[in-house]
């Protein structure tokens, strides 16, 4: 009898884990993997899903978010994964059309939050990507951090824009990981599987 037991148990918990392979965000329906293998700077990282959420505005959905970062990462609080020079990525999937300006805005004034009057040269460079862009509902940006080299944004699938500067991608990370997050809420729900 014990043994069945321990049989059931076994079976029960293979299950569960082959359930979890895909997470919902939360007041979404988008689902996101709980590990992707991605190709970041040429080479070949598996990443670990740290958790999802949703970014709302007053009472808009605007978007579904997930954060990795690299299997092999021992980072443990949100403080460390914003500063963590390893692979990682946000993955953003739009709920609303929103214009490039006004991403660029947002972005802008998430990182004002946590480093005033910094970033001129970044945010001018991001600001003339996103001006050309309307993110449409259902699209994907992937936002990646490339150990000692900085940001890759990848808007759909062809339009990237790599900026050249490791504490400007940590910077992004911390619009939602930071000391002043886009609201805690988000912050504890993107690294809830820490």
């Amino acid at each position: 009898m014990q043994q069945i037991l321990y049989s059931l148990a076994l079976l029960a918990a293979a299950s569960a884990s082959a359930d979890e392979k895909m997470v919902v965000a939360p007041g979404t329906k988008v689902e996101y993997p709980t590990t992707i293998r991605e190709s970041v700077g040429d080479k070949p990282v598996l990443m670990k899903l740290t958790g999802t959420g949703l970014r709302s505005k007053a009472i808009f959905s605007v978007y579904a978010i997930a954060s990795y970062v690299a299997d092999a990462a021992t980072v443990k609080s949100p403080a460390e994964l914003a500063a963590a020079d390893v692979p990682k990525r946000l993955h953003l999937v739009m709920e609303r059309e929103v214009s490039g300006k006004d991403m660029s805005d947002n972005i802008r004034a998430g990182i004002a939050g946590n480093h005033p009057g910094e970033f001129a040269e970044e945010l001018k460079a991001l600001d003339e990507y996103c001006k050309k862009l309307t993110l449409k509902k259902g699209q994907h940006v992937r936002l990646t951090h490339t150990p000692g080299v900085g940001l890759n944004a990848l808007i759909g699938e062809d339009q990237a824009l790599e900026i050249a500067n490791v504490k400007f991608a940590n910077a992004i990370w911390e619009i939602y990981l930071g000391k002043k997050p886009l609201n805690d809420k988000l912050k504890k729900s993107l690294t809830s599987r820490m």
